[in-house]
């Protein structure tokens, strides 16, 4: 793989000194690499952070020939985040110093990528560019869980509050993808300071690369980027596939507008926070506001789920009785206290000493409906088949028809029997009057 790049780096209108730092050493036993690092911590402490990131990531990997050029990365930000946090203790004026890396190596026509932070890594193919690298960021979180979207995380207030950095913890945890890239020819990788990104979206970004013009490029985007406040220093690095031995290319990316190019990108689990001193002071005040919002949440929680029960479960308000709550305050523990064992909470149980299905709010069904008739009623019922039968069998036994009066008989007792069956209350009809008449009354 051939490839043309351009470089630069400036202070951009609002910052004094330039903490930004960029290097590249070609040609080297593990390839050809590129590194832009972004120092934080004071004018003094940021710079320097910066630069020893830049030279000990290119003297690593210049120096030491590595087999495996994911390790090879990682080994590198690895043993830059070393030097940064040595003399950080060497130098009390430098305490607290950092630095963001994105680090690129092109070997055997392969690209290689690995970061902390949240400089970041970009393809541009076919017209369209591709955000390669994941931010290191609170911001990016937010964006990842779907409490924001890409649009509301540009303007956000903590933006710029990162991870994780060079010089931020001894246990760094570098972003290596789990697999090379492809590029073809034409193709164009930008590495970037958050310098270009916090003032130009992607969007612009895309709309003004032009691969047959770097210089021009760069200046497209240095002028958008200062146009729009330049309030943080500026670092861009364009590199352009002249020749290629891959007809297509294959990457990984995070471009939601665009579908993936490749597999699926491996993303460990992000460390704790990187806080500058005035972050740490505000640090117990935004913990206190999130422990509220929390609770608060659990609350609402509760509410709809509640609200969801009752739903599932309609009854009959116009025939329910609910009883009132005399208490002078909420029992907290009620709600978590079943004591028939029903399985309905008591704060939603009306009968919460008798078992009794949810349906029926907690209370045992009886076998009575108001619509069967009382056993007094039931029994005036069998008296009056009685009557109706015997008064029927008398008629006939005048005219001396002994066979009809027997099946009559019979018929009697069948009437009588389901008379009887009806006390139960499961069987009554309002029409089982015609019923026992039409039984009591067939002639055959």
């Amino acid at each position: 793989m051939e490839f043309e790049f351009k470089e630069h780096t400036d202070k951009g209108l609002v910052r004094e000194v330039n903490e930004d730092n960029l290097g590249h050493s070609l040609g080297t036993r593990n390839g050809d690499i590129f590194v832009v690092c972004d120092g934080m911590g004071g004018h003094v402490g940021g710079k320097t952070a910066s630069t020893i990131g830049v030279n000990a990531i290119l003297g690593e990997l210049s120096q030491k020939e590595h087999g495996n050029m994911h390790v090879a990365i990682s080994q590198s930000l690895l043993f830059a985040n070393e030097q940064v946090l040595g003399h950080a203790a060497a130098d009390p004026s430098l305490k607290g110093m950092g630095s963001t890396a994105t680090v690129a190596i092109i070997k055997d026509d392969l690209l290689y990528l690995g970061h902390v932070g949240d400089s970041r890594a970009y393809i541009f193919s076919d017209g369209k560019l591709y955000r390669i690298t994941r931010d290191d960021s609170f911001v990016q979180q937010l964006v990842d869980s779907g409490a924001i979207t890409e649009d509301e995380a540009e303007s956000h207030p903590q933006k710029n509050r990162i991870l994780q950095a060079l010089g931020s913890t001894s246990t760094l945890t570098p972003r290596i993808p789990n697999k090379p890239f492809k590029l073809k020819k034409d193709d164009l990788l930008m590495l970037c300071s958050d310098g270009l990104t916090s003032m130009v979206v992607d969007d612009l970004i895309e709309q003004l690369i032009n691969p047959n013009n770097l210089e021009g490029t760069i200046s497209d985007l240095h002028r958008i980027a200062m146009n729009n406040g330049g309030k943080d220093n500026i670092t861009i690095t364009l590199i352009k596939v002249t020749t290629s031995i891959h007809d297509q290319s294959e990457f990984d990316h995070f471009t939601r507008k665009y579908l993936p190019i490749g597999g699926e990108p491996i993303i460990s689990d992000p460390p704790e926070p990187f806080l500058h001193e005035n972050q740490k002071k505000n640090r117990g005040k935004i913990l206190l506001l999130c422990g509220v919002l929390v609770f608060i949440l659990v609350l609402v929680g509760y509410v709809f789920l509640y609200d969801g029960e009752k739903s599932k479960n309609p009854t009959n308000e116009e025939n329910r009785t609910v009883p009132k709550d005399t208490s002078s305050s909420t029992n907290i523990e009620q709600l978590f206290t079943d004591t028939d064992n029903d399985g309905v909470n008591d704060n939603k149980d009306n009968c919460p000493n008798e078992k009794g299905p949810a349906s029926n709010k907690g209370c045992p069904i009886k076998e009575t409906d108001n619509s069967n008739p009382t056993k007094k009623k039931i029994d005036q019922s069998v008296q009056s088949v009685k009557n109706l039968c015997d008064s029927v069998a008398k008629a006939t036994d005048d005219l001396k028809k002994a066979k009809f009066n027997q099946d009559l008989i019979k018929k009697r007792s069948s009437c009588i029997e389901l008379i009887k069956k009806t006390k139960n209350g499961s069987k009554w009809q309002k029409g089982w009057k015609e019923e026992i008449d039409c039984e009591c009354n067939n002639d055959e």
